[in-house]
């Protein structure tokens, strides 16, 4: 009787706490992964990062201050000199750097496009499992419903000499491993719940709409692949390779210079035969022009050959990452398929002659046609075509998702 007082406490308690938690549709939990999980919130600023460095603009060295004073042109002491100089780089290397920029751009949004479909993927999987543990209690619930009745049937029984005691002691030790197995059922269900506001970054609790049954069903004739985010990132990767090998060459090519300076020169001059003095208030101006060439080639031509082999990786990693995609393309579609054929088994024929042998032992035993081993029996195995049906739900579902997953459909 204790456990029957607490099984129905919980149960009152668990009604409770549904009654007072909000109900989110599943679009509503994923836009909350959206907005709150941070690994999206990483990646959306390592774009955000990329983007800025694509406005900025090359990189350009910075500008060369300097000045000279003393007697670097005679024995005055007086003479002075104020440079101002520039490094630029070839305009070549100019372009290949706005080129790097907006392929990494691209990759760090193709990395946001692969986080958001991971964090989505493993929301909607725990959903169908929260959806799963929900029908699976509402499955143990109405078991537990028939064996409480069938408990109180057999101690009647026994009372009135009509059954033993074994019987009596055999229909409350299944009526309390029912039981026992709903509120193992709940704490997994709490357990699912309390990942999945984990995952949605939110600190109240919250009940997931729908049933199980209910999910959408997929459309084989809809699929293409071309949209997978694994399948961008990895063509991404490789363009970021080749702008990345094209740029290191062109900063082999020679930087341009340029320069201005303003001196003195005090002293005499001989000007057009006539000598002439100069003091410190006449100042002399002139540009310069030049090239920094790369003499030693060797480490960049170095650098260059790795980054080629780079570019070999990221190629291997696309066909490898084509490959797997393709390998669990076949994998889920054929499982997809099995799924079917055994939901429709277990729809029309196993569920419905499950039910009608357990509703027929159970006027049978009260007629007392049939013992309890029998009833017991084939209540045991409506419980186990349930439970199959909805785990072969849940698979199918899981599998579902999971080809979304691979089409870019999330």
């Amino acid at each position: 009787m204790k456990i029957l007082s607490l099984f129905n406490s919980l149960f009152l308690y668990s009604l409770f706490v549904f009654a007072q938690t909000p109900v989110l549709s599943t679009d509503e939990v994923l836009s909350l992964v959206k907005q709150n999980h941070p690994e999206l919130l990483g990646a959306r600023l390592k774009v955000s990062q990329q983007e800025h460095l694509l406005k900025g603009g090359p990189v350009i060295p910075k500008t060369d201050f300097s000045m000279m004073m003393g007697q670097y042109n005679s024995i005055q002491k007086r003479d002075n000199n104020i440079s101002i100089s520039q490094s630029i780089p070839f305009p070549t290397v100019v372009y290949k750097q706005k080129n790097f920029a907006r392929a990494s751009v691209r990759e760090a949004t193709m990395q946001e496009a692969v986080s958001l479909s991971q964090r989505l993927l493993e929301t909607r999987l725990l959903i169908a499992e929260i959806l799963y543990l929900k029908a699976r209690a509402d499955v143990l619930v109405r078991q537990d419903s028939l064996l409480k009745r069938t408990a109180e049937i057999a101690n009647y029984q026994y009372r009135a000499g009509e059954k033993s005691e074994l019987t009596k002691l055999s229909a409350e030790s299944q009526q309390q491993q029912i039981s026992n197995d709903w509120r193992i059922a709940l704490q997994d269900l709490q357990s699912a719940q309390v990942r999945l506001q984990l995952l949605c970054g939110v600190e109240y609790q919250f009940d997931i709409s729908g049933l199980l049954e209910q999910l959408p069903m997929l459309l084989m004739d809809t699929i293409n692949l071309d949209n997978n985010p694994e399948k961008a990132l990895s063509a991404a990767n490789v363009t970021l390779a080749v702008q990345a090998r094209k740029l290191e060459a062109a900063r082999a090519l020679p930087d341009l210079r340029l320069g201005y300076f303003n001196q003195t020169l005090i002293g005499t001059q001989n000007i057009n035969g006539q000598d002439q003095y100069f003091d410190g208030s006449k100042r002399f101006q002139g540009l310069q022009i030049g090239l920094s060439i790369p003499v030693l080639y060797f480490n960049t031509r170095g650098q260059i050959r790795s980054l080629r082999i780079q570019e070999d990786i990221a190629r291997q990693q696309q066909a490898n990452t084509s490959l797997n995609i393709g390998i669990g393309f076949e994998k889920l579609t054929r499982s997809i398929q099995n799924d079917n054929s055994t939901i429709d088994y277990y729809k029309q024929y196993a569920l419905p002659t499950a039910k009608l042998l357990a509703e027929k032992s159970m006027k049978s035993f009260i007629a007392g046609d049939i013992d309890f081993i029998n009833l017991s029996m084939h209540r045991q195995q409506e419980l186990n075509v349930q439970e199959a049906y909805l785990l072969a739900l849940l698979h199918y579902h899981q599998s579902v998702t999971q080809l979304e997953h691979l089409t870019g459909n999330y």
